[in-house]
């Protein structure tokens, strides 16, 4: 029964330690967003924004294929894959 006095405190620590240790400051929180694409992976763009901005308007973080796809234009057909944007098919965690 001696040993219980330490173990609970332990498994405390244990369980809360990633909100003792994180990151974010009082006013932030985390979040995952997952990316899933079709076919066309290669011709997806997106923006964080604070609520009420536009695109393109105090960009917090953005993901995709900026150098072809982005709040200026629609997109433009290119004969080669640049590396940029996600692959076809697939699952991206952010």
């Amino acid at each position: 029964m001696q040993s219980l006095k330490y173990i609970i405190p332990s498994w405390m620590l244990l369980c809360f330690s990633s909100n003792l240790f994180g990151q974010c400051t009082g006013d932030e929180v985390e979040f995952t967003m997952t990316v899933s694409t079709d076919q066309y992976g290669f011709e997806v763009y997106w923006e964080i924004v604070p609520f009420g901005n536009d695109c393109g308007q105090e960009v917090l973080h953005f993901g995709g294929n900026a150098n072809q796809i982005n709040c200026d234009n629609a997109g433009t057909q290119v004969a080669t894959d640049t590396g940029q944007g996600y692959d076809n098919s697939s699952v991206n965690e952010e």
